[in-house]
C-alpha cells in the first residue's frame, strides 16, 4: 500500500509530479538543502550526499 506521505517523500513534497519539466523543478528544490551543506567540510559534505543517496533509493524501493 502506498501511503500519501510516502508519496510526499519520494517525491519531494510533489515536486516531482510537477507536469511540465518535473526534473529542473527537482533541481531547484533541492538548492536548498545544497546550500544548507556547503557550511560542512568537504568529506562531511561527500559522506551526507552519500547517505542522502541511499535513503533516496531506500525509500523510492519503498514506494515502489
Amino acid at each position: 500500500m502506498k501511503s500519501k506521505q510516502l508519496y510526499w517523500v519520494v517525491s519531494l513534497g510533489g515536486v516531482g509530479s510537477i507536469p511540465r519539466s518535473p526534473g529542473t523543478f527537482g533541481t531547484l528544490a533541492t538548492i536548498p538543502i545544497w546550500y544548507a551543506l556547503q557550511v560542512f567540510h568537504p568529506y562531511t559534505y561527500m559522506i551526507a550526499t552519500v547517505l542522502l543517496i541511499l535513503l533516496a533509493v531506500y525509500v523510492c524501493g519503498l514506494y515502489e
